[in-house]
């Protein structure tokens, strides 16, 4: 059948990439830059060494920046650009939940629970437009009225009308996003901002403390 064939293609492919030189050369240059700590070699090796408390609203502004970019006009995206968003979301959510520790589990409860509300109904709407392609490459151009073209579609079609309803609720928990403010926009208390930041990189192993794993020998 078209599906195991394409299945057992991709298995294939895979195993001849991880068998590959390029990709031994590949997990050798990762272990040596981890190894060498070679990050601190660039131009903004510097801001490595400032105060998680420091850095940790720089990097959530930056990634809150992208999303609110990728999420305007969102009514008049394609899907592409959709899918964009999800991504810059998702990458928010996941700093969000790494640095939301420096900060009250009050302030960051809500605003985390609607990037991931927001990030499902994206990653549906995504869903459907790769069963869309993968549908349309697994039938027979020469036989489109085949099995897997015939109930593909219908299945697809299901799903798009189901998000044609959810969308305008899809539209306002994403105005909620951008009206919310910033759990970390204002200055924190020094002496509990201090303390969270010293239990968040007592969490999170010694790389913090040190700018980087140990070298051993």
């Amino acid at each position: 059948m078209a599906i195991d064939h394409r299945r057992q293609t991709a298995h294939a492919a895979a195993r001849t990439a991880i068998s590959s030189a390029r990709y031994s050369a590949s997990m050798g240059a990762l272990a040596n830059w981890l190894e060498g700590r070679e990050w601190r070699a660039g131009d903004d090796a510097g801001a490595l060494r400032r105060p998680i408390g420091e850095l940790a609203p720089i990097l959530l502004s930056r990634c809150h920046r992208q999303a609110k970019k990728r999420g305007e006009s969102f009514a008049r995206q394609s899907e592409e650009e959709r899918h964009r968003l999800r991504i810059a979301l998702k990458k928010l959510r996941y700093a969000a939940e790494l640095l939301g520790n420096l900060y009250e589990p009050a302030m960051t409860i809500g605003f985390i629970r609607r990037l991931k509300q927001l990030q499902d109904d994206l990653g549906d709407l995504n869903d459907v437009r790769v069963a869309r392609v993968i549908v349309a490459s697994l039938a027979d151009p020469n036989a489109p009225n085949t099995g897997i073209d015939h109930a593909g579609r219908r299945i697809i079609t299901w799903h798009k009308r189901r998000l044609a309803r959810t969308e305008p609720k899809l539209k306002r928990r994403l105005r909620q996003l951008c009206k919310t403010e910033p759990f970390w926009i204002g200055p924190a208390p020094s002496d509990d901002l201090h303390q969270r930041a010293a239990s968040f990189a007592s969490k999170n192993g010694p790389m913090l403390m040190s700018g980087g794993p140990s070298r051993s020998g």
